[in-house]
């Protein structure tokens, strides 16, 4: 019987050398007899591809390749529509949380303002070509953008309603990544397992005027996002 790591370095010749994204894979019997290995040890290889976004699952469809995945370069502060465009793929938005709320003592402290000041809370589900990539929760200072909600924000980028109807887009941030573990919401909201690797960005960001005029923690999917950091020299 071929050992694992056989088994996976032939899946992977597979997936770049005969087919291209969105084709199906063989079923795993198959897979199993061609390979001369388990189903178990298929379903294991399997589940370290969805991981790395080698692949996608369907339940009752099957396993197909997955689309590349989008690259954003985080040197530079992009909105999650403009990064999405320029990896080439269509972006989309579910509005899951659109409120007026007053900040709290922690909040405050983040988006440096007084307690009980008025903040505008969105919370969006992020697509590209239809495929979910990341949950955004992000608080705004009502003073810059007033009317923000009155906005479909299922159809409009924020940052550019903020440069184009507020004056107060955002031109740098201060941004934390790190490595989270999904939970009850964000396996639903995501539609990943229990647990799964998530990365968290959080952000501080500042509009021309050096104002601070956001506060976000997002989750993003690692194996539909990737992110990348071009440094230069002083």
């Amino acid at each position: 019987m071929a050992s694992y790591e056989e088994v996976s370095a032939e899946l992977k010749k597979l997936i770049h050398d005969k087919l291209k994204p969105g084709e199906p894979l063989p079923p795993e019997r198959d897979l199993a007899e061609i390979l001369h290995t388990s189903r178990d040890t298929i379903r294991r290889i399997f589940q370290g591809f969805r991981e790395e976004g080698l692949i996608r699952q369907q339940q009752g469809q099957g396993t197909f390749v997955a689309e590349p995945r989008i690259t954003m370069d985080i040197s530079v502060l992009h909105s999650f529509t403009t990064g999405t465009l320029l990896s080439g793929k269509q972006p989309t938005s579910d509005v899951l949380v659109a409120e007026i709320i007053r900040t709290t003592p922690r909040l405050s402290e983040s988006l440096n303002l007084n307690i009980h000041d008025e903040v505008i809370h969105v919370v969006r589900r992020r697509l590209a070509n239809g495929l979910v990539v990341a949950l955004e929760d992000s608080y705004f200072p009502k003073m810059y953008v007033p009317t923000l909600l009155n906005w479909d924000l299922s159809q409009h980028s924020i940052y550019d309603l903020m440069d184009r109807e507020f004056n107060a887009r955002p031109i740098r941030a201060s941004q934390t990544l790190d490595a989270v573990a999904a939970g009850q919401m964000e396996r639903s909201i995501l539609d990943v397992r229990l647990r799964a690797p998530l990365i968290r960005i959080t952000r501080q960001a500042y509009d021309d005027q050096s104002r601070l005029v956001e506060f976000a923690r997002d989750l993003f999917r690692p194996d539909r996002i990737q992110f990348v950091a071009d440094s230069h020299d002083e």
